[in-house]
């Protein structure tokens, strides 16, 4: 269970630090060294354009930061089989409440227990350059936490 929360938690951080109080679909299609906000995702992909979209967002929180205690992020309802799917593919019910999670901008303290720099994804149109790529990370609310597998 400690491990299957961690790595709720990595994904529930990856989704909330970039997860400004812009509205979906609100920020321009700029590209950033060439690659456009949804990266190469098509709808007919594997990967999902929509979700790059998030994941791409550069808009800082007009109102600042919400202090969320650890326990609280790690606790956020994951809707069942959203992961898999594109979000297209996602019942209005479904959509608007992971909507109404992604559009908060936390500030949560805790522990960094690991830190990797992801390989060439569709967010950052499969490029191999360090500097179009980004960073996961693993926190945790005790330093006697093990490490996540790598």
């Amino acid at each position: 269970m400690t491990r299957f929360r961690s790595y709720v938690l990595a994904f529930a951080v990856v989704l909330l630090l970039s997860a400004f109080p812009t509205l979906i679909g609100a920020q321009p299609d700029t590209s950033f060294h060439g690659c456009p906000v949804t990266g190469d995702a098509t709808d007919s992909s594997r990967s999902d354009p929509a979700l790059n979209r998030l994941k791409n967002r550069t808009e800082g929180p007009s109102d600042g930061f919400e202090q969320l205690n650890f326990e609280d992020l790690a606790e956020l309802d994951v809707p069942e089989g959203v992961s898999k799917k594109h979000r297209d593919q996602w019942s209005s019910e479904t959509r608007n409440a992971v909507e109404l999670q992604e559009r908060r901008a936390v500030q949560v303290s805790g522990f960094l227990l690991a830190v990797k720099l992801e390989g060439p994804e569709s967010t950052n149109c499969h490029s191999s350059e360090p500097v179009d790529r980004d960073f996961h990370l693993w926190f945790a609310n005790s330093v006697t936490m093990t490490n996540p597998k790598r």
